[in-house]
Order: structure tokens, then C-alpha cells, then sequence
């Protein structure tokens, strides 16, 4: 699965081959009743990161690294596959 965070720091993620914006459903609602967007400006937003994954035996799978990004929104949300940051670093 592709993700996008734009250079306004919004959050995307492919759906059916196409990118759509993700929806906040813990954020507030515009006047004709749609969620906010998924915004990096969250606190409970956090940096994409690579991480290691581990086998079934606790074990850290050798080449087996992997890019996710992780949202604390609800029960947590972590996505994995291809993340593109397309934000100015500073």
C-alpha cells in the first residue's frame, strides 16, 4: 500500500489505484459535515521510521527492515509499504 503525507503535511493513502485523502474521525467536522483531514499539525501523528520486524520466534528477521508510519488515533493504526514524504525538511 502506497501513503502520501503532501507538502501541507495531509495524509493519503492509495485505494483502489488512486490516492484519497484520509479522514480524522476523532478531529471536529466542516460546515457540510465532513471529517477533517489526517494533518501531521496532530499530536497524535508520528514520523515515519523504519523498524525491524521480528519473526514468529521473537527473533529479528535478517533484511527484513521495514518503513511504517504509526498513528496513536483510537486503538493505533501502523501501515506499512511505501511512504512518500513529500514535506520541506528544514
Amino acid at each position: 500500500m502506497k501513503i502520501r503525507i503532501d507538502k501541507h503535511g495531509q495524509l493519503w493513502i492509495e485505494r483502489a489505484g488512486r490516492m484519497k485523502a484520509c479522514r480524522c474521525r476523532f478531529g471536529g467536522r466542516n460546515n457540510a459535515g465532513i471529517f477533517d483531514t489526517c494533518d501531521d499539525d496532530c499530536p497524535l501523528f508520528r514520523e515515519p521510521e523504519v523498524i525491524n520486524l521480528k519473526t514468529a520466534k521473537g527473533e529479528i528477521a535478517p533484511g527484513d527492515n521495514r518503513k511504517v508510519l504509526q498513528l496513536r488515533c483510537g486503538a493505533g493504526v501502523c501501515w506499512f509499504g511505501e511512504i512518500i514524504d513529500e514535506r520541506v525538511k528544514p
